[in-house]
């Protein structure tokens, strides 16, 4: 004789209410942050304090920087352009060390290889700003 086990709704459908409680807890988590940044956004292209979202008079004043040269401050173009020649020269010397390394560690036998793969493994378990 066979039984039949009847299913409560939770039992059924428990993947589901356990992906929308966490999606309920993630937009409550964000919605703050996404918020802020709304405020910051908005707050750029008012003239005086906002006491609320919207803002009284519309301005781009707070933006100048981006097409008048201010005196005291270099230009932003030229600030971002070095920034990204930088970025990419320190990538691009990154990679191929990294890659040349990692051959080296993969392929070749060596005293000490043991040791520097673990030493590696452990340097990967703590966020790289601590290790400054």
């Amino acid at each position: 004789m066979e039984r039949e086990f009847k299913l409560t709704f939770f039992q059924k459908n428990s993947e589901k209410i356990l992906n929308t409680v966490i999606f309920i807890i993630l937009i409550v988590v964000t919605l703050p942050i996404i918020l802020g940044y709304l405020w910051l956004i908005i707050r750029s292209f008012s003239v005086d304090v906002v006491r609320g979202f919207i803002p009284t008079q519309f301005t781009l004043k707070n933006w100048r920087f981006l097409w008048e040269t201010m005196e005291g401050y270099p230009n932003i173009w030229r600030a971002t352009l070095n920034t990204l020649w930088v970025a990419l020269s320190v990538m691009g010397i990154e990679i191929l060390a990294t890659s040349m390394g990692g051959y080296a560690l993969s392929r070749y036998n060596f005293r000490g290889r043991s040791f520097t793969m673990k030493f590696v493994l452990v340097l990967h378990a703590f966020p790289t700003i601590s290790l400054l």
